[in-house]
């Protein structure tokens, strides 16, 4: 569409004019292409005495001697080179990191290495829409660009341990840097905040690589899908958000598009038969969105109050088969569960006689003050919802948070949490969900391990944690969001916090 030459030509950016051997300095400004620039080159090519002499003046901006509509009749009314938008899949995940990047410290680790971090990565806890990696990452064959993000992402608290003590700075803060790029990129909201917050981070980007392709030249540097990171804050300013053109729904297609093709009679012309499925699958899918559109309507008309969700901002569900019980009998049984923990009953009743009204609230009490829970019944559960509104664009969201001993024949899961009693911020792992009713009143608790936020770390960029081995009872109402936490070392006490989950997880713990 640009006519311009390859990548391999002396200007191969189709934006700007940057040469071939000064890509990686993503700090640097180059003239922009303009359509006026261009034709005024190829005029000066058409009039050349000899061949040699206009294949010269075309190179001056690696231009292809091709009669353009986008040249000729177009720009009056748009250029060319400013509908180049960004493309976070091949750019960045199947790019910088999945071409670049993650070969190369993949197959630089040794092969020790590389089996502790494919274990890291198969024990890392099942999560919502969180890519689970069985069998490990460095022997994978094919990964999709959703995946290299997940890997991006994740790697560097995994990683931290296995790389050499005098690289593991630059490594791990380039890798970060790269993964914040990344999760900026594709913010589905931005603002003159993010934006500048993404043009910091190339630029601190920029000089971390150029020192990381100085130390190790087998990272590679000076290629386009690299330099083209200093043009995407000025993109999403003029096209908006990367969500709004990105090439993954194309990328989707494909293995419909594949079955399709079996499908079909595989004889001359068989791509009108698949236009004639496609066509048949478009339709139907509008007359579904119509139908659900009319459903919803008729639903709103029903409902008086304008909001998203009217309910609880947390509930619980899918209930224990058994039932609901007496206090004293689920307090034995959570003793039988967690034979770690120290006096369960005690701290109920404490629980209760500080946090629950009608009973006290003294720090300093007699054992005969605290509340007998012969009379309380405990209803207890496996599923947490946990509504929360997103930082990234104000819209109403939903978390699923997990409790119980066996989940789909794999084990026990217990989902993270992170929660604030109104005095800190603290993370904390669901060992039991339940609903315990108090003198006609339901109150919704979590037993839970606590992990104390301790700080940023100032190598790898992530929040780190270390388990308090302390067990107590929550208000289910101080849970702000669920979190995956991440086993960081051998260290069975360090955590990490995994901030990069998603874009709201990101610009929520930003301050941290």
């Amino acid at each position: 569409m640009v006519c311009i030459l390859g990548h391999k030509s002396g200007f191969p950016c189709a934006i700007c004019l940057v040469p071939r051997l000064e890509q990686s300095k993503l700090g640097e400004q180059w003239p922009p292409r303009t359509v006026s620039s261009t034709i005024a080159t190829l005029r000066r090519a058409e009039n050349a005495g000899t061949k040699t002499e206009k294949e010269s003046i075309l190179q001056e901006q690696s231009l292809r001697d091709v009669r353009s509509a986008f040249i000729d009749i177009i720009p009056p009314i748009h250029s060319i080179y400013d509908a180049v938008v960004a493309d976070p899949l091949h750019q960045i995940e199947q790019g910088v990191w999945g071409k670049h990047l993650w070969p190369w410290i993949r197959d630089d680790l040794p092969k020790a290495s590389r089996k502790i971090l494919d274990s890291r990565f198969q024990s890392i806890q099942r999560y919502p829409d969180l890519k689970h990696f069985p069998n490990g990452v460095t022997e994978l064959e094919y990964i999709t660009g959703k995946e290299h993000g997940v890997i991006l992402r994740m790697i560097v608290p995994l990683i931290s341990d296995l790389i050499q003590d005098k690289y593991r700075k630059l490594i791990l803060g380039t890798f970060r840097s790269l993964a914040e790029i990344h999760i900026l990129v594709k913010l589905t909201t931005h603002n003159d905040i993010t934006l500048e917050r993404l043009e910091n981070e190339i630029k601190r980007f920029d000089g971390l690589h150029r020192q990381l392709s100085e130390t190790f030249p087998t990272v590679g540097q000076n290629y386009p899908k690299l330099h083209f990171l200093s043009h995407i804050p000025n993109i999403i300013r003029r096209h908006s958000t990367t969500d709004n053109y990105h090439t993954g729904l194309g990328e989707a297609m494909h293995p419909q598009t594949k079955r399709d093709y079996r499908r079909s009679s595989k004889q001359k012309n068989f791509e009108i038969e698949l236009l004639r499925m496609y066509q048949e699958r478009e339709t139907i899918m509008r007359i579904r969105a119509r139908v659900d559109s009319a459903n919803k309507r008729d639903d709103e008309d029903d409902k008086s109050s304008n909001n998203a969700w009217d309910g609880p901002r947390i509930s619980l569900g899918a209930p224990d088969r058994r039932g609901r019980r007496l206090a004293t009998a689920f307090v034995d049984q959570m003793n039988h569960a967690h034979p770690d923990a120290q006096g369960i009953l005690r701290a109920l009743q404490v629980f209760i006689y500080q946090k629950i009204g009608g009973f006290g609230n003294r720090i300093h009490f007699r054992l005969s003050d605290l509340p007998s829970l012969d009379s309380m019944l405990v209803y207890p559960y496996h599923l947490a919802s946990i509504g929360y509104t997103s930082v990234v664009d104000s819209r109403d969201s939903l978390d699923l948070a997990r409790s119980t001993n066996s989940w789909r024949k794999q084990g026990p899961r217990h989902d993270h949490v992170i929660a604030d009693d109104g005095k800190e911020l603290f993370v904390a792992r669901l060992l039991e969900l339940f609903d315990l009713k108090v003198r006609d009143r339901r109150y919704s608790l979590a037993y839970a391990r606590l992990f104390r936020i301790k700080s940023r770390n100032k190598t790898t960029g992530y929040i780190e944690l270390t388990d308090t081995r302390n067990q107590k009872f929550i208000f289910l109402e101080w849970i702000i969001r669920s979190c995956v936490l991440i086993s960081a070392t051998t260290h069975d006490l360090d955590y990490v916090l995994w901030d990069m989950e998603g874009a709201d997880m990101y610009l929520r713990l930003q301050d941290l």
